[in-house]
């Protein structure tokens, strides 16, 4: 439930990631949910452009679940697709909302260390 909830907040917000990318923020990624035969897997894509309503980047982790695409792929989402979204503006992230759902389920150390990485510390 709370996954649900931070996915549809990261499809409600996806104009503050639109509005950085016009803004000339250098990295950004959005979470592509990925369906085939064998389930629903979610992949961040990396080296995104923005275009039409879309975003195209590269699968960015190898997949455990489905079989239609692998790492590097190109791949392309519908804006209104998207499951999460995340940019980078001196060093901080923002967005990146799914990994904080993960947070009590991870170990203090865990959440010490996404966070720095993140920014967030």
């Amino acid at each position: 439930a709370e996954m649900n909830k931070a996915i549809a907040t990261a499809k409600k917000t996806v104009t503050e990631l639109l509005a950085a990318i016009k803004d000339g923020v250098d990295t950004y990624c959005v979470k592509a949910p990925i369906t085939d035969s064998n389930g629903t897997e979610h992949f961040w894509l990396s080296k995104v452009q923005y275009s039409d309503g879309k975003f195209t980047g590269s699968i960015d982790n190898d997949p455990n679940t489905v079989e239609c695409v692998k790492l590097g792929q190109t791949y392309t989402i519908k804006e209104s697709d998207i499951s999460d979204w995340l940019y980078v503006r001196k060093g901080k992230v923002t967005g990146n909302l799914t990994l904080r759902v993960l947070f009590p389920k991870m170990t203090a150390t865990e959440v010490a260390e996404a966070k720095k990485a993140m920014g967030w510390d």
